[in-house]
């Protein structure tokens, strides 16, 4: 979720049929305000309720990494349904009511910091979904120190936002024109501030829906289910003595897996391949991980899959002899004499060694 992703938000197409009928019936009611004041304020008072409330969903949207806007349903319709959208509502009257009425020069102090506090005060009711949040000092000071620099262009784009609406209350424009706008620009500071939460979510502790680590789990996941399948394909085979259908199981996993994944898959298939009963399986399996690694010269995963297999089978020997010669080459280059030594000498004592790829004897 990138900034710029966010400030489109707004504009897309669910989110301006809202705007546009919110903007429309505010512009109607206003209309009448000089005449039926008392029955145009329950009309607004739900249309602007509506906008507040889809407000909060654009950001919880914005700050769980979802790029598309929410749809508008009844149950955003009305003043109920929920204390967070309104928190903010009486938040804005108490501050308006400071700078206004507050005694003098303190209610401006206080009525500023408020203010100032008030993207915090937003961000701190979201990341917890709690109301109550949004007052408390400790949940404030964690988003301030969370969002750390980030906070700075946060109240700037607080104060264009200001002065936009502040420009569009006293400006010419057509009525639902300039309330069109004014949503939009009240839209665009919360999917911004949602945006901005995604981004610092590490520093804030806050663990969104659809996050790049909340993608890579689900990935590890899926990717452990099908390497649990290759398994059991392989133990079934093994089981069998039908060694070639085994080998070929293992073969299609690792061409179809990236190979910088290649030494954990072989590490997790030996783990489980030394519970099987049959010793032999385990053989197998690690005969054909490390003569398909030195095919494709990924050494150090060959050399790191027959430590682990000599770990587990004292006597363990590779196919062939060129295999051998070459990964005892690569061990006393990295330092691994004993384990040259185990691969020459287990090798030397299987006797006629076997083909690259065939057949091993149990």
């Amino acid at each position: 979720m990138s900034l710029a992703r966010a400030l489109a938000m707004p504009f897309q197409l669910s989110s301006l049929l809202l705007v546009a009928f919110i903007a429309l019936m505010a512009a109607f009611c206003m209309a009448f305000a000089h005449t039926v004041t008392l029955v145009v304020i329950f009309p607004l008072m739900f249309l602007l309720s509506w906008l507040n409330k889809y407000a909060c969903a654009l950001l919880d949207h914005a700050a769980n990494g979802v790029i598309a806007a929410p749809v508008a349903s009844t149950d955003m319709l009305g003043p109920f349904g929920g204390m967070r959208p309104l928190v903010h509502v009486a938040l804005g009257v108490a501050i308006a009511a400071l700078l206004r009425f507050g005694p003098q020069p303190w209610g401006k102090y206080l009525g500023l910091a408020a203010l100032l506090l008030l993207p915090a005060s937003i961000g701190a009711a979201a990341l917890r979904q709690h109301s109550f949040d949004a007052v408390f000092p400790p949940a404030l000071w964690r988003v301030l120190r969370g969002l750390g620099f980030y906070y700075l262009p946060l109240l700037a784009a607080m104060a264009a936002c200001a002065a936009g609406i502040w420009w569009l209350a006293i400006s010419p424009l057509w009525l639902a024109v300039s309330y069109l706008l004014m949503a939009l620009l009240w839209l665009c500071l919360h999917s911004l501030l949602g945006a901005t939460l995604y981004l610092r979510r590490a520093a804030l502790g806050f663990v969104p829906t659809l996050s790049p680590e909340w993608f890579a789990e689900r990935d590890a996941l899926e990717h452990e289910r099908r390497r649990q399948g290759v398994i059991d394909a392989v133990y079934t085979s093994i089981r069998v003595s039908d060694v070639p259908r085994a080998r070929a199981a293992l073969l299609a996993w690792l061409a179809a897996t990236d190979p910088g994944q290649h030494q954990a898959d072989a590490q997790a298939i030996l783990a489980k391949a030394a519970h099987w009963p049959e010793q032999r399986g385990l053989r197998s399996v690690a005969r054909t991980l490390v003569a398909q690694f030195m095919t494709t010269r990924q050494l150090p995963t060959a050399l790191a899959t027959a430590e682990a297999a000599l770990a587990q089978v004292g006597d363990f020997e590779l196919d062939s002899a060129a295999d051998t010669e070459a990964l005892a080459q690569y061990a006393l280059a990295c330092g691994r004499t004993r384990v040259a030594q185990q691969l020459r000498g287990n090798f030397a004592r299987a006797g006629t060694p076997t083909p690259r790829g065939g057949s091993a004897p149990p």
